[in-house]
């Protein structure tokens, strides 16, 4: 009677312990933080009247929402590649049947090597039929019942601690470091920066997400997603983003007119091409995202050029 009464009490504990620490890790971890905001993302298309849909990655989603009206919604998330592009707008064709036109970010790097590394492949998973999921990224969609769902619980999920501990490693690097500048401080530093640091950044930033520019399976993905707008007779239009003179400096040294020669051959409906609209430092927060005096410009001319397209 007495080991029923330590085993009965122990189990009590164990699942007490189980659930505060699955609460402890919802409310704490930045990894399921950022998947609870992606997949929001996604499922909101659902609820909104948008004709037109932005993808892409953290060029786009910086733009503001106030800088935009009701008929935009802006799907577009820092990382995403072009894989994560084509699958939400599988997601919103079918839950949203009001799009009439997308606008989908072709950035130098849309096909490069660095579009691999990414978590937003496990975010939008959900969200993912598996024979697509597996055709895009080379894996099993499913490691088998039992891992699957033991892994839907926060501790058991390998992911958040790769994650949080990427995070801590970035972290103890910048303390180490001191970096000079960071994102999160905005215009005023980017302008401000030396001449030579700002070339250093663009230098860097080009190395991390040019090299190796050219992985044909991403231009595969991007001819689908393009015949899938035109097989729903969606307008498919191609943007490009503006660059600073740092940016397009550094990046003359790896073969983006490649990029350009495929970017050209593919069928889109109209192309808008913003890199050399505001090339000024004054107008970035780094080398290659504006800031919101930036955005606002390019925001105006795009409500312009559609205007103008009807």
């Amino acid at each position: 009677m007495y080991t029923r009464a330590i085993i009965i009490k122990s189990i009590v504990f164990i699942t007490i312990f189980f659930i505060l620490l699955n609460v402890f890790i919802i409310k704490n971890n930045p990894y399921l933080h950022e998947e609870i905001r992606y997949h929001t993302q996604i499922r909101n298309i659902a609820k909104s009247k948008a004709k037109y849909l932005i993808l892409g990655d953290s060029q786009a989603a910086v733009i503001p929402k106030d800088y935009l009206n009701n008929d935009f919604y802006n799907m577009a998330f820092g990382s995403d590649g072009i894989n994560e592009m084509y699958i939400k707008l599988l997601y919103a064709l079918e839950h949203n049947h009001n799009i009439k036109a997308v606008l989908l970010n072709c950035s130098y790097n849309i096909f490069a090597e660095s579009r691999k590394i990414t978590n937003n492949k496990l975010f939008i998973k959900p969200f993912t039929p598996p024979h697509i999921y597996e055709q895009l990224y080379h894996e099993p969609y499913s490691k088998g019942i039992l891992i699957d769902t033991i892994t839907k619980y926060p501790p058991f999920n390998p992911n958040i601690y790769v994650f949080t501990r990427k995070k801590i490693f970035k972290i103890i690097k910048n303390i180490i470091q001191k970096p000079e500048y960071s994102l999160k401080q905005g215009e005023k530093s980017w302008a401000n920066l030396p001449e030579g640091k700002r070339r250093e950044l663009a230098e860097q930033r080009t190395k991390d997400t040019l090299t190796n520019i050219i992985i044909p399976e991403f231009v595969k993905t991007l001819k689908k997603t393009v015949a899938l707008c035109k097989d729903k007779s969606i307008q498919i239009i191609g943007i490009r983003y503006p660059f600073s003179k740092d940016y397009m400096k550094a990046a003359s040294n790896y073969n983006i007119k490649k990029v350009n020669g495929i970017i050209k051959k593919i069928p889109f409906d109209y192309f808008l091409n913003y890199e050399n609209l505001c090339q000024d430092k004054k107008y970035f927060i780094n080398q290659d995202h504006l800031s919101p005096y930036g955005l606002k410009l390019v925001v105006n001319r795009l409500f312009q050029d559609l205007r103008n397209l009807k």
